[in-house]
């Protein structure tokens, strides 16, 4: 199981609703958040870091952060054919 942690430049209340129990949203400043999701599936950690509508950055673990990039360059290339 992994631990993907990441920054969120969203309000904590708004992320944690979005996440439901799914993962953790602490307060860093009003307008942003610092989120947890332990999983072991690191396709649904990415998604749902997306579907939060925000900027974010992915801290740990090195696989999230990778797996990210991945899904990045996939989706720039989708969307330039």
């Amino acid at each position: 199981i992994y631990e993907v942690t990441a920054t969120v430049q969203a309000p904590a209340a708004d992320v944690q609703e979005k996440l439901g129990g799914w993962g953790e949203a602490t307060l860093i400043t009003e307008e942003s958040c610092a989120v947890r999701i332990p999983t072991s599936d690191l396709d649904w950690a990415a998604v749902a870091l997306a579907a939060l509508h925000a900027p974010f950055t992915i801290h740990d673990p090195a696989e999230a952060i990778t797996h990210a990039a991945e899904w990045g360059s996939r989706l720039r290339t989708a969307s330039n054919t």
